[in-house]
């Protein structure tokens, strides 16, 4: 099961768990194309969005830090628990939330 959340700028958090695991995983998108400037592109009520960690365009290590902030300005309990940023991803992984 999947919980969005939507940000006044228009970007989504998206929070699901990892089937046969006790990991929830949480990623940023906002609004681009199916031609955007995004390696990574997901629908959300037929629209196209594009991960915020994963734009061609800027510093990886920006978008990814910008990804980060707004799950957790998505999800404020975040702060409170023990998390793992995925580097690679950019995106925050939890266990036994």
């Amino acid at each position: 099961m999947s919980t969005f959340r939507a940000l006044p700028n228009g970007i989504i958090v998206n929070c699901y768990n990892i089937i046969g695991t006790n990991i929830n995983v949480y990623e940023a998108f906002e609004p681009s194309s199916y031609h955007g400037d995004h390696s990574s592109i997901q629908t959300f009520n037929n629209s196209v969005y594009g991960k915020v960690a994963s734009r061609r365009t800027g510093i990886y290590e920006n978008n990814k830090n910008e990804a980060v902030q707004y799950i957790l300005d998505a999800f404020p309990h975040l702060e409170t628990l023990e998390y793992g940023i995925n580097e690679s991803m950019g995106r925050i992984e939890t266990i036994n939330e």
